[in-house]
């Protein structure tokens, strides 16, 4: 991978994040564990693990579409207080 497309990705990744921190802040109801639902462990359960290597960009958008919706709570700004 290019280096410029590695900086492209980690601007990518890192844009993802703070943009769900900040549009949580606020709401303490959005920084609460958010179970999975039922649907969605199913399917996850059940579907094939990559084996080769994947691009960068369908990665980030499984990483937004199927982990970033489930937080386990601890991206309250008072977590680590």
């Amino acid at each position: 991978m290019a280096a410029g497309e590695f900086r492209r990705l980690a601007h990518r990744a890192v844009d993802i994040v703070a943009d769900d921190l900040v549009g949580t802040q606020g709401d303490p109801s959005e920084t609460a564990r958010r179970p999975a639902t039922r649907e969605y462990r199913e399917r996850a359960m059940v579907a094939p693990l990559p084996v080769d290597a994947r691009e960068g960009d369908p990665s980030l958008d499984a990483f937004v579409a199927d982990v970033l919706p489930y937080p386990m709570g601890n991206d309250s700004p008072r977590f680590f207080a």
